[in-house]
């Protein structure tokens, strides 16, 4: 493992984004069952449109979000460089 696969204790995943790509950024503003049901349409709208879709949300959501869905790609953050 590099140094820049590895930053802050958090290993880094690469994953490649197609373009076309759609991010949804909940943030904190919705939490729970709210965040899940906006992940399920997300990921019903990724797997009809065929496209990426980053869907960034608070840690404590993300394995659940991952484990519920099949299209997207679930993030605490996305830094791109």
């Amino acid at each position: 493992m590099t140094k820049n696969e590895r930053l802050f204790g958090v290993i880094i995943l690469k994953t490649s984004i197609r373009v076309p790509f759609f991010e949804i950024g909940v943030k904190n503003y919705i939490y729970g069952d709210d965040v899940m049901e906006l992940a399920r349409a997300a990921d019903a709208a990724a797997g009809r449109y065929d496209i990426d879709v980053l869907f960034i949300a608070p840690y404590t959501e993300i394995r659940r979000v991952s484990e519920n869905t099949r299209h997207l790609v679930p993030s605490q953050e996305v830094n791109c460089g």
